[in-house]
């Protein structure tokens, strides 16, 4: 049985930002497009409900090695709930 977990598409903008990133920036950069990475910040639940944690991991990841260091203990507490 799969593990289901909710995503917070605000948190990610968050993250998004604190990396220096705009949405056309990141999209090509974790494999979806800048539509799809608005849908995801602005928490369209049919969004959502499909994007793959492979996904949300490259976007932790990208975020976390551009954002300031301050910021990166943020970006780990976040992805740490899900565990």
């Amino acid at each position: 049985m799969a593990i289901k977990y909710r995503v917070n598409g605000e948190e990610l903008r968050r993250h998004r930002k604190f990396a220096g990133l705009t949405q056309a920036q990141l999209a090509p950069i974790i494999g979806i497009s800048r539509e799809t990475v608005s849908a995801v910040e602005n928490e369209k639940p049919e969004t959502i409900d499909n994007i793959s944690w492979v996904t949300v991991m490259r976007w932790k990841n990208e975020c976390k090695k551009r954002a300031l260091k301050k910021d990166r203990q943020t970006i780990t507490e976040y992805f740490k709930s899900f565990l």
